[in-house]
């Protein structure tokens, strides 16, 4: 199984449950609870941001009409939060 295959499956069974939380930060910087997403949420964001990608992929191979291969790296350079994950599992 991929780690996609396993979200999938997790998602499938909780779907209504918290999947992915970030800290809140006060504006004094006092640290606050958390703020959580769904594993639905979540879903959502995934196949929205895979979608804008393979678009933006498509819309790079028309302009410099490169091979399509080259046009589908993506890179991750974040700090660990809820749209690493996003990121990682849209490119699965």
């Amino acid at each position: 199984k991929t780690v996609h295959d396993a979200f999938v499956d997790a998602q499938r069974l909780h779907g209504f449950r918290p999947c992915l939380g970030m800290r809140t930060v006060g504006e004094d910087g006092a640290l606050g609870g958390y703020r959580w997403e769904s594993y639905d949420d979540v879903d959502k964001r995934i196949a929205h941001f895979g979608s804008g990608l393979f678009h933006v992929s498509r819309d790079v191979h028309r302009l410099v009409e490169c091979d399509l291969r080259l046009a589908n790296n993506v890179g991750i350079m974040c700090e660990n939060r809820p749209e690493w994950v996003i990121t990682d599992l849209a490119c699965a």
